[in-house]
């Protein structure tokens, strides 16, 4: 699983270490303008309920 908090870091990863790389892996968004960045590049995620940490730890639990 790889988490986004931000369109900077998909793009960021992206150019790391390429999209296809990423497509592979189940991903989360922190919120909607990280997962629209995300959708941009058709990529599929889920995207936290809420937008913070708690957020972050029960779309992994509801995931796993």
């Amino acid at each position: 699983t790889v988490l986004f908090t931000s369109p900077s870091t998909v793009r960021n990863m992206i150019s790391m270490v390429g999209i296809d790389s990423i497509k592979e892996k189940s991903i989360i968004a922190i919120g909607p303008i990280t997962a629209e960045e995300l959708d941009k590049n058709n990529i599929k995620c889920s995207i936290c309920d809420e937008y913070s940490i708690n957020g972050i730890i029960d779309k992994l639990l509801d995931l796993n």
